[in-house]
C-alpha cells in the first residue's frame, strides 16, 4: 500500500472529521435504545396506574358483594312466605280504614325477583301518610318506595290523595 504523505494540517482535519463521524454514529446508534427505554418507562408507569385502578375496582366489587351478603341476611330474617301485598293490605286496613286501594303490578322490568304493589290513598292527612311510611320502613322487611306518582290535595280539598309504588324482594 502506498503511504499517504499528508501535511500535519490535513491529518488534523482528517482526524477531527473521523472523530465527528464516530461521535455522530454513536449518537444515532444510541437514539434507538434511548427511545425504547423511555417508551418502556412510560409503559411501566401506565401499567402501574392500571393496576391501581383495577385494585380499586376490585375493592369496590368486594364491598358491593359484602353489601349483598347483608341484604340476603336481612331478607332471610323476614317471616317465612313474606308477601308484600298481604303485608301492605293488613297495614292499610288497620291504619287507613278503607281509604286505600292496593294493586299488584307487573314487574317484568325488575326481572321477576321483586314483588311490586301500587298503593293509592284518598282523603288522608299528611300525618297518616308519614306514619304509614314509617311503619313500612321500620318493619325491616326490605320494602322500598321507588316511585311516588303524585301527592296532592283531593278535589274537595278535604285531605290528600297519593299513589305510591312499593317494591320488595320475593321471599
Amino acid at each position: 500500500m502506498a503511504k499517504l504523505n499528508l501535511q500535519p494540517r490535513d491529518r488534523r482535519v482528517l482526524a477531527i472529521g473521523a472523530i465527528v463521524l464516530l461521535v455522530w454514529g454513536v449518537y444515532l446508534g444510541a437514539q434507538g435504545p434511548i427511545k425504547k427505554y423511555q417508551l418502556s418507562k412510560k409503559n411501566v408507569t401506565e401499567a402501574r396506574d392500571r393496576i391501581k385502578k383495577l385494585r380499586t375496582f376490585e375493592a369496590d366489587i368486594e364491598s358491593d358483594r359484602s353489601g349483598q351478603t347483608a341484604f340476603k341476611t336481612v331478607a332471610a330474617a323476614r317471616p317465612r312466605g313474606f308477601d308484600l301485598f298481604v303485608y301492605l293490605k293488613n297495614l292499610s286496613d288497620t291504619d287507613l280504614k278503607g281509604r286505600a286501594d292496593l294493586k299488584v303490578q307487573s314487574n317484568a322490568t325488575l326481572g321477576g325477583a321483586y314483588s311490586q304493589v301500587q298503593l293509592t290513598m284518598n282523603g288522608v292527612a299528611i300525618d297518616e301518610v308519614v306514619n304509614f311510611l314509617h311503619k313500612v320502613y321500620a318493619s325491616k322487611n326490605l320494602i322500598a318506595v321507588p316511585q311516588v306518582d303524585y301527592l296532592r290535595l283531593t278535589r274537595d280539598q278535604k285531605g290528600l290523595e297519593c299513589r305510591l309504588t312499593f317494591v320488595s324482594p320475593r321471599a
